[in-house]
């Protein structure tokens, strides 16, 4: 019976200092970097405008460096509906002011440019 196994080379490990003296097999799986938590905001009332809307969903997520899912920004207003805060914050990320993707089985959206 021939048994597989992972070598550092195998999962893209080998002579990375991430890996030194860790176990690589279980680098893959664990090693994912911290996220940044969500600035603690007061909450302000939801803008009745659109373009408003996106104006402080953009001026929310570009304060830092954090990932925020849609309830925590639909947290940050008053009144918010998250289905009108997903749709506002994926034009953002079709206008390329924020950047989505999926950690720990949630969507996310962060800023991809520097706070002004």
């Amino acid at each position: 019976m021939i048994q597989e196994t992972n070598t550092p080379d195998d999962i893209g490990c080998a002579e990375q200092p991430r890996c030194q003296g860790r176990d690589p097999r279980k680098l893959a799986a664990t090693d994912e970097p911290e996220e940044a938590a969500p600035l603690a905001v007061t909450a302000t009332a939801w803008p009745k405008k659109l373009a408003e809307q996106f104006a402080a969903t953009r001026d929310l997520l570009t304060k830092g460096a954090a990932k925020w899912t849609v309830a925590e920004v639909a947290t940050a207003f008053k009144g918010a509906k998250k289905s009108d805060v997903e749709e506002g914050l994926d034009s953002l990320v079709a206008l390329g002011i924020l950047a989505a993707y999926e950690a720990r089985g949630t969507r996310r959206w962060k800023s991809i440019r520097a706070a002004a």
